[in-house]
């Protein structure tokens, strides 16, 4: 399936004809599968679940595997915090009002 898509775009075409280039397909799938391994944490931490750490174990795990095939997935984390952000929504800023007031 991610060989396919890699076929889809034209500029990333030697990616799936070369075997050479097997490493960004390698760290594409390594990066989805550490989002939705990463997502399933957040929702089974919401869920107070006892899978929570097992979910984040296997996000640390796949985010490893990546990092070996290619030094890209290094912005990853980067990625994930903005998923906190937007569209998860797991940072409120919650500043006390009577900082925002001035005297």
């Amino acid at each position: 399936m991610v060989a396919g898509l890699f076929g889809l775009h034209p500029l990333r075409v030697e990616s799936v004809a070369w075997i050479c280039e097997r490493k960004d397909v390698l760290s594409l799938m390594f990066w989805m599968l550490t989002i939705s391994a990463y997502a399933k944490y957040v929702v089974a931490s919401k869920a107070h679940s006892p899978k929570a750490k097992a979910w984040y174990g296997l996000a640390l795990v796949i985010i490893a595997d990546g990092l070996m095939s290619k030094s890209m997935v290094v912005t990853l984390p980067f990625v994930l915090l903005l998923l906190d952000y937007w569209p998860l929504r797991r940072f409120q800023c919650s500043t006390p009002d009577s900082l925002l007031q001035f005297s």
